[in-house]
């Protein structure tokens, strides 16, 4: 039977310790010596997403979302914290300019999921630009609570890695991205309690394998987008 083997900085870890994950780590199935692999490896992750249903907003139906790639594709999935957050929008218009396109280039499938309805979903691609074909709506932030993304008042409000993050976009280009998502933000309410106090992340799956996982550790810390692009690409490669 395949396991899952956590690799961080290079170490090794323990498949059967807790997983008290704080940043981007791989993940990859390996099959053991005494029971041949007839099966494409899989890791828990799918496993928790396989079954839950998000909205693809350009079609506006409900699909399960393992069921947008298939065995031989790479896949990129994005998770915003909702719609009517300013870093959201700020994620999506820079996802649209700056990683969408290498990874379409590399025949990758790309997606962000986001808390909202479908119908608000076209707003949210109408204001930022980002393609509704690539955009989900988790109204019900199902997917979020199977990944186990963050999520409470501390991280949301309170945790020093929001103004770090701030920070690092005002020493990259003066907070650009942010400042023009600040000047045309649209504070949509999300659809359910609590939804306001949820964080992201981003994963990228070689067809049911986990090959790398990152959840955000506040608001507007987002994944090292250039990794993720990175490490995507080399894998469609492979």
């Amino acid at each position: 039977m395949p396991f899952c083997v956590g690799v961080r900085d290079g170490v090794l870890r323990d498949p059967e310790q807790k997983r008290k994950r704080s940043g981007p780590l791989t993940c990859r199935s390996v099959a053991t010596t005494d029971s041949p692999q007839t099966q494409p490896p899989t890791s828990y992750q799918y496993d928790r997403l396989r079954g839950k249903e998000v909205y693809l907003v350009s079609e506006q139906k409900a699909v399960d979302i393992t069921n947008l790639w298939n065995d031989s594709d790479t896949a990129v999935v994005f998770w915003a914290r909702s719609m009517g957050c300013f870093f959201c929008q700020e994620l999506a218009r820079e996802l649209r300019t700056d990683v969408l396109p290498k990874l379409q280039a590399a025949n990758i499938k790309a997606f962000l999921v986001t808390i909202g309805t479908a119908e608000r979903g076209l707003e949210f691609s109408e204001l930022t630009a980002y393609p509704a074909d690539n955009l989900l709506a988790d109204p019900e932030n199902v997917t979020y609570d199977a990944l186990q993304l963050k999520k409470g008042v501390v991280d949301t409000f309170f945790n020093i890695e929001t103004p770090l993050a701030i920070k690092d976009r005002i020493v990259k280009d003066g907070a650009a991205g942010l400042r023009h998502a600040i000047s045309s933000w649209k504070p949509w309410i999300p659809p359910g309690q609590g939804q306001s106090r949820q964080q992201g992340g981003c994963y990228i799956f070689k067809g049911s394998e986990c090959i790398f996982e990152h959840k955000d550790k506040a608001t507007g810390a987002h994944v090292d987008l250039n990794k993720v692009v990175q490490i995507a690409t080399s894998a469609g490669a492979a």
